[in-house]
């Protein structure tokens, strides 16, 4: 009591009073003042990371919600894509249809093809068992050989390999035989593909050469972009032969086929002209009809697209032939018994005609047979079979 009364009277007056804690109690007050201060700021703290967090996620979900609509987008372009790749696809096979037939590609009918290769077998026919059927005549040279050394090529192109064609010439029943195998031959190597369609001049020359510059003949046809190439041929030849008869359907100039007929009638006249069987007289106009009728055929063909072919073998191999039972390949000549499956092939009288595509510019990738080669498998006294042959 004497201590703070001491105290007390020490004082001045009016000052305040400043009650004294004791240092534990002190320390005390300050953490947790300290505690206060650190709660208020990891409250604050909290309060600024939620408002960063929730930008954040805004942001991730409207990341996520393009990402998702991109995708979407993507997979609806490609499917838009595999269905405009398809209408292209169809839009273009048709879209060459069109050209074709816009373009005046002629539509010849396999029907109507035949018909007229089978017209120009009857004529040929006709005319070689008309001069050339009956017996030997007296008038006829021992062994004659052909008047010319075109005549002697071609006759010997006959039976490649052999000199068999002597023996049907000299036969009393087989000469026919030969002489429709050297009117063929005379046309695949002489007219068709060789454009006397318009005419013997320089416009002839013009054509042939061209066409036998692009022909893509020598092309391995397992690929299709050898097949594509046989079309695009094709379809340019068609459309030149359509340019080339139009122009001359409006010229004044005479029709110059007429005339071309009558001088392969000769050439072929003084070839044949030793194996008469029976007089002449004629003779030079049927065979200017047949060349004639061979040259509107050799237009027929190259007026549409699909690609034609005149041959003398099956194949393309230099194997020597054998008659095959297998249908639209060969046949044998008229009154002929079938021989044995494997039987060699002796003389090919009329050639056989292939077709790759279509008139109106498709099927490229497909060959069939319109018309089987003649052929004969009778042997003459002498004769060996044919051993190779060109196409």
């Amino acid at each position: 009591m004497v201590e703070i009364e001491e105290s007390m009277e020490q004082s001045q007056p009016g000052s305040p009073v400043t009650p004294q804690l004791p240092p534990q109690y002190e320390d005390i007050v300050k953490e947790d003042q300290a505690m206060s201060e650190m709660e208020q700021n990891t409250a604050s703290s909290d309060i600024g990371m939620e408002r960063n967090i929730q930008p954040s996620q805004e942001q991730f979900d409207q990341v996520r919600a393009a990402l998702c609509a991109t995708q979407l987008a993507l997979q609806q372009s490609d499917n838009n894509l595999t269905a405009v790749t398809k209408l292209w696809k169809k839009a273009a096979t048709e879209l060459d249809t069109l050209r074709s037939q816009r373009q005046g590609f002629y539509q010849m009918t396999d029907d109507y093809l035949i018909t007229l290769i089978k017209q120009l077998r009857y004529n040929i026919r006709s005319f070689a068992i008309q001069y050339f059927g009956d017996e030997p005549q007296s008038w006829m040279a021992f062994a004659p050989e052909a008047g010319s050394n075109l005549g002697k090529r071609i006759m010997a192109a006959t039976t490649p390999g052999s000199n068999a064609f002597n023996d049907y010439l000299e036969s009393h029943t087989r000469c026919p035989s030969i002489i429709q195998a050297f009117l063929w031959n005379f046309l695949k190597y002489w007219i068709f593909n060789c454009a006397y369609w318009a005419g013997d001049g320089e416009l002839h020359e013009h054509i042939f050469e061209l066409c036998r510059g692009l022909n893509p003949k020598y092309l391995n046809l397992s690929s299709l972009s050898s097949h594509e190439q046989v079309r695009k041929f094709q379809a340019w030849r068609a459309s030149t032969t359509g340019l080339v008869l139009d122009l001359l359907a409006t010229s004044n100039s005479a029709n110059p086929i007429p005339r071309i007929g009558r001088n392969f009638a000769r050439m072929i006249s003084e070839a044949i002209a030793p194996f008469f069987r029976t007089r002449p007289d004629g003779h030079l106009e049927i065979l200017s009809r047949i060349i004639q009728e061979a040259i509107y055929l050799d237009r027929e063909i190259s007026s549409q697209v699909a690609q034609v072919e005149w041959t003398f073998r099956p194949d393309t191999t230099n194997r020597p032939i054998n008659f095959s039972n297998q249908e639209g390949i060969m046949e044998l000549e008229q009154g002929e018994r079938v021989p044995v499956d494997g039987s060699p092939v002796c003389l090919v009288i009329a050639p056989g005609v292939k077709k790759r595509g279509r008139s109106t510019g498709e099927g490229f990738d497909e060959e069939v047979w319109l018309m089987p080669m003649e052929v004969t498998c009778a042997k003459m006294r002498c004769s060996s079979c044919i051993s190779v042959r060109r196409g």
